[in-house]
């Protein structure tokens, strides 16, 4: 079959989303966006980059794309791939190879980006191994985990209140840095889509939550270190859950590493539901 590679062009974002539903239909986990979601997730939570996504087209028809954005993370500049797929009926295409040999030619063009980042389902070995065929290695385990039940009322000596800013002293609060999508130069992009919620005990700002009322998916939460253990992160996500329009709260992508993190999560009825591996090529 012959293929046309062309950039991400916002007309064609329709038959994008149709695509995506497509190449995602027999996937690890239930991942079917509905339309306005997948618009927040590619034009905010993403941000796309157009000239760095590619969409491969077989007749009038997108049977693949791959989709990137850039930003500053961990002190490089770094491209981030937020989507890749091919429809079932062209997998065997080679197409995943071609839209990355093409944009990887661009990347390197442009002399700025130090490297390609993304994230794979720990299940999909498949994916993993083409991935690393190109070059990627992995870097780390990053756990995602839900929220099935209640969660206790808060301490009343917590107050949480509603933030209509993105503050630097936030950063304070964090005991890792969170992953691309969550990390503080990309979450800003989003926060029209977000909820901003502090913990204040007496005068003193103890933690925040961001989150994404829309399905649930909390972006940040944090809490400052004299503060843990304190109950200040259950009464973020008591709140958050009374706030959601999905009755089931999740947090994605904690290194595997972050122990008093994980085990919080767990004390408040957080469960780990599946693994990721983040995988980066130098370029």
């Amino acid at each position: 079959m012959s293929y046309e590679f062309r950039d991400f062009d916002e007309s064609h974002f329709i038959k994008l989303h149709q695509t995506f539903i497509g190449a995602f239909s027999e996937y690890f986990v239930t991942f079917q966006p509905p339309l306005e979601q997948f618009r927040n997730r590619i034009f905010n939570k993403l941000h796309l980059s157009p000239e760095l996504s590619l969409m491969a087209w077989h007749e009038d028809e997108v049977v693949g794309f791959m989709l990137h954005t850039v930003n500053d993370y961990q002190g490089k500049v770094t491209a981030y791939n937020g989507g890749t797929g091919v429809i079932p009926s062209h997998q065997r295409s080679q197409i995943a190879t071609r839209l990355y040999e093409i944009l990887l030619g661009r990347m390197r063009d442009q002399g700025t980006i130090s490297r390609v980042l993304l994230e794979v389902v720990e299940q999909n070995t498949k994916a993993t191994q083409f991935y690393e065929s190109l070059g990627f290695q992995f870097t780390r385990v990053l756990r995602c985990f839900s929220l099935k039940g209640e969660l206790p009322d808060p301490d009343p000596h917590i107050k949480v209140k509603k933030s209509d800013q993105f503050k630097s002293v936030y950063q304070e609060h964090l005991s890792f840095q969170p992953s691309f999508l969550d990390s503080t130069n990309q979450l800003p992009h989003n926060l029209a889509n977000e909820i901003s919620l502090e913990a204040w005990v007496s005068e003193t700002l103890a933690g925040h939550l961001i989150f994404q009322p829309q399905n649930g998916r909390i972006s940040q939460v944090a809490v400052h270190e004299d503060f843990r253990q304190r109950g200040v992160a259950s009464a973020l996500m008591k709140n958050a859950l009374l706030l959601s329009s999905d009755p089931n709260l999740t947090v994605m992508n904690i290194p595997e590493d972050e122990h008093p993190t994980i085990e919080a999560l767990k004390a408040m009825g957080f469960h780990n539901e599946l693994n990721q591996f983040e995988l980066e090529l130098i370029i």
